[in-house]
């Protein structure tokens, strides 16, 4: 009887944190698309110096995104949430960037070291998946060469929790 009840308990707390983390990404599904106006960290043009950003939500555009980005930028943004959590970084809308071997011309590249060790870098025009940071801090940069340009890349981000249980 006890193990019956054991394992009637065990299903239904299992459902139930499933039912939650389900619910927990609806809603953060949507404080991403309601909060993406209003947290929004665009700079008019790029700056070599790094734009640090502490909002837990956001979007981050290239300069004159969709209209298009110009040569010679770069443009680094430092994302830092509180500890404890991690970023979920999202590539939305259209990602047009100039493609090339390896990405060497015109790329957005993400890391989570300031020196960009072991970084993912994007171009081309196939839209990234999205990705979850192992840590609370998320280094993007962009870069375009003295060539040909795209419309650039959007991204929103927002902080997300450990799960701290498992069954």
């Amino acid at each position: 009887m006890v193990d019956r009840l054991y394992q009637y308990f065990k299903s239904l707390l299992k459902k139930v944190l499933q039912l939650l983390i389900y619910f927990a990404y609806i809603v953060s599904d949507a404080a991403i698309k309601t909060t993406a106006n209003v947290n929004s960290t665009m700079l008019p043009r790029c700056d070599k110096k790094a734009v640090h950003v502490t909002k837990t939500t956001g979007t981050i555009r290239s300069p004159n995104y969709p209209q298009g980005y110009e040569i010679n930028s770069q443009c680094t943004w430092h994302i830092q949430v509180p500890r404890g959590f991690r970023i979920k970084v999202r590539f939305r809308r259209q990602f047009d960037l100039e493609d090339s071997p390896g990405c060497t011309k015109d790329y957005v590249m993400l890391s989570t070291s300031k020196q960009f060790r072991n970084p993912l870098i994007y171009c081309g025009g196939a839209r990234p998946h999205g990705i979850i940071t192992p840590q609370n801090v998320v280094w993007i940069r962009f870069r375009s060469d003295n060539g040909t340009t795209g419309k650039g890349f959007y991204i929103s981000y927002m902080s997300v929790g450990k799960i701290l249980y498992s069954l």
